[in-house]
């Protein structure tokens, strides 16, 4: 294998996104817009919320029948996306999907209608 290809020896290092702009009482804190808790488990979640927002989307921008958009962006992806996203935050699916209410209330505090929320049907419960 070409040197300029190798894959570099040692741990690969990722950190999640965590949003502490809308966290209550953190320094980084927008002022009005804090709607989400401390717990990686919110922060995973309003992830989530944005990638399957944004897939959902741009699946629908390449429809013929709107009418069908779980046809492009399938409820098994968005399920695989958000046990994805629960390794990458190192929390269960079950831990995140706690703080549904948060999140839709920070997209409320941050201007998105109602219109603008993801479909019930890519809001995953687990017991």
């Amino acid at each position: 294998m070409p040197s300029h290809l190798r894959i570099p020896h040692g741990p690969v290092t990722f950190t999640p996104p965590y949003f502490h702009e809308y966290v209550f009482g953190h320094k980084d804190a927008i002022a009005g817009k804090c709607k989400l808790p401390e717990d990686k488990g919110a922060h995973a979640l309003f992830y989530y919320n944005l990638l399957a927002y944004k897939n959902l989307q741009e699946a629908k921008e390449n429809l013929v029948y709107e009418d069908e958009p779980s046809r492009f962006f399938p409820l098994e992806k968005a399920r695989k996306l958000l046990e994805s996203i629960a390794v990458m935050y190192a929390v269960t699916p079950g831990e995140m999907v706690r703080y549904w209410d948060a999140v839709i209330a920070q997209r409320r505090a941050l201007g998105f209608s109602e219109n603008a929320d993801l479909p019930h049907r890519y809001r995953f419960r687990f017991n």
